[in-house]
């Protein structure tokens, strides 16, 4: 009973220990596999399904593992985005106005990623009802929350969708690159390195329009969607496809 009362005891100090470290702001190292369901709270960020953790408190936060994932809402409720990656790191802004009213946990405002990086994010399109989806992969990625701007370091997949504007239908573009970037805020996609694209628009066939070139550039703030393409190597190529519209139906000439 006394040795169990004693190491209850121990235990007890540990705990309080720690607790005294977080409060000093020290950097707290968390050796230990946590399970998936254990996550951080870190600004106005949640990491989660980490298997280990270093918190600089009012600073940084890094987490490492195979299934480490970022879940962020943007203050104004219109954007959602996840990154999964072997390492996630999250810094919170320096501008002290930014952090909030007294008692904020305060604002992240860049995060990084490494290894098998995985991003989605959804936003509120201006008519308050759809969303436009982006996912993509990478090797690492850069994400500034406060320019709301995405880079991804190669090679790159990527797909995104919206709702065709005033059209029924969607526009999706699907394809790879050597490297990419989304500006969130305008909803352009920039691809960069052997760059291979298939646009679908209500307009289009099933099979799309597909592009090939060393730089493109997609603006998805318009309907359809605008491609500017710079080709140095000449090695690009367009092909357009447009949906032939069908013809009416002819009367049966037998009958007459």
């Amino acid at each position: 009973m006394e040795r169990a009362l004693e190491t209850m005891t121990r235990r007890g100090r540990a705990i309080l220990a720690g607790c005294c470290v977080l409060a000093l702001g020290v950097s707290v190292a968390l050796g230990q596999r946590a399970p998936s369901s254990r996550s951080i709270r870190f600004g106005d960020i949640v990491l989660s399904g980490f298997e280990t953790a270093e918190l600089e408190i009012g600073k940084r936060a890094q987490a490492s593992g195979p299934s480490t994932v970022v879940d962020v809402v943007d203050p104004d409720q219109t954007t959602t985005a996840q990154l999964r990656a072997m390492k996630v790191t999250a810094y919170l802004t320096k501008d002290a106005k930014a952090r909030g009213a007294e008692g904020s946990v305060g604002r992240v405002e860049r995060i990084t990623a490494d290894g098998k990086v995985q991003f989605r994010a959804a936003r509120r399109l201006p008519d308050g009802k759809s969303n436009q989806t982006v996912n993509a992969s990478g090797t690492r990625a850069d994400y500034d929350r406060v320019k709301k701007y995405l880079t991804l370091t190669g090679p790159v997949t990527f797909t995104a969708e919206q709702p065709s504007q005033g059209r029924a239908g969607t526009d999706t573009v699907v394809g790879k690159a050597a490297s990419g970037a989304y500006d969130e805020g305008k909803r352009i996609l920039f691809l960069f390195g052997d760059v291979e694209a298939t646009v679908t628009t209500p307009d289009t066939p099933p099979e799309g329009s597909t592009i090939t070139g060393d730089e493109v550039k997609i603006e998805m703030a318009v309907d359809p969607y605008r491609v500017t393409i710079a080709n140095p190597s000449l090695k690009g190529a367009v092909n357009i496809r447009v949906k032939v519209p069908e013809k009416p139906d002819q009367p049966d000439s037998s009958r007459r």
